[in-house]
């Protein structure tokens, strides 16, 4: 697991097999999941709206947050 990004009411973390969770910060509760194209070894960095992972492919994938 990636350290965690806290992003207001959200955390975010990534992991090894390129699964990045969403989860509540109030309960710890799965918000939501997507899968990249391969593992996550360094934090989710906040990018405004949303929050990038750069994948161990080098691909940075980006995701808004509503």
């Amino acid at each position: 697991m990636t350290a965690p990004l806290a992003l207001g009411a959200w955390v975010v973390v990534a992991d090894g097999e390129g699964y990045v969770h969403v989860l509540s910060s109030e309960d710890g509760s799965f918000v939501a999941r997507a899968k990249v194209d391969s593992g996550v070894h360094s934090a989710p960095v906040d990018i405004g709206p949303g929050f990038a992972v750069e994948t161990t492919k080098g691909n940075v994938v980006a995701f808004r947050l509503k």
